[in-house]
């Protein structure tokens, strides 16, 4: 492994990806300062996680799974566009499936999901406008994950810029005469232009075909290690909208107050590891598929363990500055003049039991790597059927205690269990090897 290019592309992807998602970051906060906290804006947030936690089962998956299958095909002179079209085609016609089944469950059990009814009205029509999206997202994420594998970081950490300003675009022409729908349409749009401009740089890597599907036995073999990964992006994204249903319980505003919160707290998060993942992911990758057998683990645990503590030594100064600074940083962000004393008092309180999260979850997202390189995504498999029975059960328990506080510390403690569990995983795969 070239540590100086690993440490050069790390930095110079870091600070692209701060320009290309910082505007996007600060997408809810427009929002609050242009609509403030209401059943509109609860409705859009909880529209938009249900979407988006479908895109997130596959897109997430899509362009860290084809880093290393992609290093495959580099190793053995073979051009990877079928594969990719394949794979991309394959997922399109899930999200078909999946989206058909999932309007008629959510139309039938809506109402059983909160007791506001006007709330779940305006939910399912923003959810119909915002669904078109999914195939958009997840063809950019395969594509963003093509260039990581070609170690052209920038183009991906750049492109959700595009996103950013067609969505800052519409806000400004046309919330006014449409509302939220406005953010709606800018989202679309922008994520059409995005997956434009990604699907042109990755055409003159590889030339493929937008127009081929078929089934072979690499396809499958992508599938079969890949559900694994859907499946915890599944459960992930449904503890995500879990989240959302329950803070809807508290009271108009709250699903709102608390994605403010969480999107505050995903900036340092995002910032940490957006620009680092893909980077390291397809350097140990190449240096996994290029090293003898004997030497993969070791080479790979050592270079996991230096990364865990460079990582740590940089958190938790962070994590303590943020604590100290966590109310002008919030109303910074989110408006003096928005939102009423109360709830700027909950906000500070739910982002000081969340922010206390960033390293174990920051720490677990590196181990997610590692074991994908390993393949050994069965484990992370596993680690969600712990996270599907503890954190719903654990949330419950503290937002009767704790209110909003609640659902933040709930979060914080499955990180912290998620890591040890990880720890326990390589350490495994250290005895056992490689199989």
């Amino acid at each position: 492994m070239n540590i100086s290019n690993l440490k050069k592309d790390i930095i110079s992807t870091t600070l692209l990806t701060i320009f290309g998602r910082a505007g996007g970051m600060l997408i809810p906060f427009i929002i609050a300062r242009y609509f403030g906290a209401n059943n509109e804006t609860d409705s859009f947030f909880l529209a938009y996680s249900i979407v988006f936690y479908i895109a997130n089962i596959f897109s997430p998956s899509l362009e860290r799974l084809i880093v290393p299958f992609i290093n495959e095909n580099q190793k053995l002179n073979q051009n990877p566009s079928g594969f990719i079209s394949n794979v991309g085609w394959s997922v399109s016609v899930l999200l078909v499936i999946v989206s058909f089944f999932s309007i008629i469950i959510l139309n039938q059990s809506f109402s059983f999901l909160s007791n506001n009814k006007e709330l779940v009205n305006i939910t399912f029509n923003y959810l119909l406008f915002i669904l078109p999206i999914l195939f958009i997202v997840c063809w950019s994420s395969l594509l963003s994950g093509v260039l990581n594998a070609y170690k052209i970081f920038s183009i991906p950490a750049i492109s959700p810029l595009i996103r950013f300003i067609s969505v800052l675009l519409a806000i400004i022409l046309l919330q006014r005469s449409l509302g939220m729908i406005s953010v709606i349409i800018g989202f679309i749009l922008g994520e059409l232009l995005r997956f434009s401009f990604l699907f042109l740089k990755s055409k003159k890597l590889v030339s493929f075909k937008l127009v081929r599907l078929k089934l072979n036995d690499k396809i499958i073999k992508f599938y079969k290690i890949g559900s694994y990964q859907i499946f915890v992006s599944f459960i992930y994204g449904l503890l995500t909208v879990f989240d959302r249903v329950i803070a809807s319980y508290l009271g108009e505003g709250n699903i709102t107050l608390y994605h403010y919160v969480e999107r505050i707290y995903f900036i340092p998060f995002t910032l940490l590891t957006i620009g680092v993942m893909p980077v390291l992911l397809t350097y140990w990758g190449q240096d996994f598929n290029n090293s003898v057998f004997i030497n993969k683990v070791s080479i790979l645990i050592s270079t996991l363990k230096n990364t865990l503590i460079k990582f740590s030594i940089i958190i938790i100064p962070i994590i303590i500055i943020l604590i100290l600074i966590k109310s002008q940083l919030i109303q910074i962000l989110v408006g003096k003049n928005i939102l009423s004393k109360d709830q700027m008092i909950v906000m500070n309180n739910t982002f000081l039991f969340l922010i206390v999260g960033l390293l174990p979850q920051t720490l677990t997202a590196i181990q997610a790597n590692a074991l994908i390189i390993f393949k050994k995504t069965n484990y992370l498999f596993y680690t969600s059927f712990f996270v599907l029975l503890f954190k719903p059960i654990l949330s419950i328990i503290l937002i009767n205690k704790l209110n909003l506080q609640g659902l933040a510390l709930a979060n914080t403690i499955t990180h912290l269990f998620v890591f040890f569990i990880f720890i326990y995983f390589i350490n495994k795969t250290i005895v056992n090897g490689i199989k």
